[in-house]
């Protein structure tokens, strides 16, 4: 049974998962340069606490009182960052698991930036998935750099990766079928006046014809996933330029992916199911702590 104090806490810890969430999406710097109690200015994330503490008493009377967990430390705000991106990871990890194929891109100038691309319900998405930094600038290094992160994932299924930075392949299985496939579906006045690739792809699921048209759906898959330019890399390297500024350059890579992912998948992020809930049991078993966050109503 949870005491009225524990699930207090909880309360408070998913506001503070908000105000990491917010500075996180627009890109706005969590800490100040000097966070000290008489600080005229002790940074966006103190700040917001402070006042959202003058219009929450709950809010307020935690962080006056409270001596196991406060949660507006430097230390928590790199927890609950990485919490954030476990969580954000394994919604991916599903969704790559569901498509038939997955592209990988990588663009790299002191970081090397890693984004994902494949089908999603039948369309195509893009998601981005962290920042590394390789051992090195050459190719190898950071062909290294990228099969570490694609290896477990496709590890059941090595044929789902078509495309990567540099490297393609082909996985059409069934030459005769493809072609038999393609001459009804020109024959079909409502397939055949479908112009592009991905209004195709949706039409023939929304039509449950998945199983009918199985390798004309192989290829519109291979043609939707593979990239057609590195745009998509340098919009993160753009992103990046924004959160890593002269005035934030020590920041560690960890921190640097997880707010590069709340502002480049906000909209995604603002999606998943519970999302505060699995960054709070995220975080609770991430170590032991003195504080409880695991309960249950009765």
């Amino acid at each position: 049974m949870c005491t009225i104090k524990t699930a207090g806490y909880v309360v408070v810890k998913k506001r503070i998962n908000y105000f990491v969430l917010f500075c996180g999406a627009f890109e706005l710097a969590l800490r100040g340069h000097d966070e000290k109690e008489n600080s005229e200015n002790r940074g966006i994330f103190k700040e917001l606490v402070n006042f959202s503490a003058e219009l929450d008493n709950e809010l307020k009377v935690h962080i006056q009182s409270a001596k196991l967990f406060k949660g507006t430390s430097k230390t928590t705000q790199n927890e609950l960052l990485e919490c954030m991106l476990d969580v954000y990871h394994e919604e991916v990890k599903k969704e790559i698991a569901n498509s038939p194929f997955v592209a990988v891109i990588a663009d790299e100038t002191t970081d090397v930036a890693c984004e994902f691309q494949y089908l999603c319900k039948g369309q195509p998405v893009e998601r981005f998935w962290r920042f590394y930094v390789p051992d090195g600038h050459d190719a190898k290094s950071i062909a290294a750099c990228v099969l570490n992160v694609v290896n477990p994932l496709i590890d059941q299924n090595p044929n789902k990766l078509i495309a990567q930075s540099y490297d393609g392949a082909s996985v059409m299985s069934d030459k005769n079928r493809l072609k038999t496939e393609l001459q009804v579906l020109y024959q079909r006045e409502e397939l055949s006046t479908t112009s592009g690739a991905v209004p195709l792809s949706i039409l023939l699921n929304e039509e449950g014809l998945n199983c009918t048209f199985q390798e004309t759906l192989k290829l519109l898959s291979i043609l939707i996933t593979i990239p057609m330019s590195t745009s998509e890399a340098e919009r993160s390297f753009s992103m990046l330029k924004r959160i890593k500024t002269f005035l934030r350059n020590t920041m560690k890579e960890e921190r640097l992916s997880a707010l590069g992912m709340l502002s480049a998948e906000k909209h995604f992020v603002s999606g998943i199911e519970n999302f505060n809930n699995k960054v709070i049991e995220n975080f609770a078993t991430k170590k032991e702590r003195r504080m409880d966050f695991m309960y249950r109503k009765l």
